[in-house]
């Protein structure tokens, strides 16, 4: 459990972690979605609430707090 911005890595669901983890490997929202069986819309709405539980403004600051917590580095991969 590691702290991102204002939150912990355990706020974040499953799914959340996952589709953070594939966004900063550089898939996008749609290939995030067939890959996890999620509408292109679904990504978003998480991605989204990842960014205010954690207390940013942008995915750019939410990735560069994850990279720097290593949450992604702790996870399974997929």
């Amino acid at each position: 459990n590691v702290e991102i911005g204002s939150a912990w890595s355990d706020e974040l669901s499953d799914p959340q972690k996952n589709i953070l983890r594939l966004y900063i490997r550089g898939n996008s929202y749609s290939v995030i979605g067939k890959k996890l069986f999620l509408e292109e819309a679904t990504v978003k709405y998480h991605m989204n609430q990842m960014i205010q539980k954690c207390g940013f403004q942008s995915k750019q600051e939410l990735i560069a707090a994850a990279i720097e917590s290593t949450v992604i580095t702790s996870m399974a991969e997929l």
